[in-house]
């Protein structure tokens, strides 16, 4: 009887434990978050140069891509932001910044995306007349 009596309770103990196991997996996979495809999505771009290491090199002409496609700026000020809000269409769109410089220097320019950590990049000028700064950003 006492043998009856301790099976009797292995198998409602083993029974609980196995209940409980059942419910929290399934738990799990309902609380788990679905992957959300971001893609496509609008991205609000803002490009600068930061500084130039030459105090008398001058900033020729800004790219960047715009809206669309590729746009230019002439008449650009060191430190200012050129903002831009663009449709990106999937994972690894890329997008940049180029600066044209009339003296070898080094260039610092500057990409943020949607308000997060802006990534910056120094690149070194040699040659003026056949080099340019440019810095890329790929979005993940």
């Amino acid at each position: 009887m006492k043998k009856l009596i301790s099976l009797r309770a292995g198998i409602k103990v083993a029974t609980l434990v196995a209940f409980i196991f059942i419910t929290s997996c399934d738990d799990d996979k309902k609380n788990k978050p679905k992957p959300i495809n971001k893609y496509p999505m609008d991205a609000k771009i803002s490009y600068k140069i930061l500084s130039i290491s030459d105090k008398d090199a001058k900033i020729s002409s800004v790219f960047f891509i715009g809206s669309k496609a590729e746009e230019e700026k002439k008449d650009y000020k060191i430190g200012e932001a050129i903002s831009t809000t663009r449709k990106i269409p999937k994972k690894g769109e890329k997008i940049y910044i180029r600066a044209k410089v009339d003296k070898p220097s080094t260039v610092k320019l500057e990409i943020k995306v949607n308000d997060n950590a802006a990534s910056t990049k120094d690149i070194i000028i040699k040659d003026a007349a056949k080099e340019e700064a440019k810095f890329e950003y790929t979005f993940n």
